[in-house]
């Protein structure tokens, strides 16, 4: 199952790599490893780190565009 949002992918992402950090926000490993697993095959990270490095979306308001 894919993240639904980039900071649940960070999340994720960083609970996957990290025992510690998983143990802290209360994440299984192996959960979270199988959301980054779901995660890099969507891109979700890829793409916003892209879009954040264009300046295409302002990180202050989470990526959402306003009308």
């Amino acid at each position: 199952m894919p993240s639904t949002t980039y900071k649940m992918a960070k999340t994720m992402a960083g609970a996957a790599h990290d025992p510690a950090y998983a143990a802290k926000m209360g994440i299984a490993q192996s959960v979270a490893r199988d959301f980054n697993k779901a995660d890099v095959k969507t891109g979700i990270l890829r793409r916003k780190r892209k879009k954040l490095k264009e300046g295409t979306e302002d990180i202050r308001d989470g990526g959402v565009q306003r009308g």
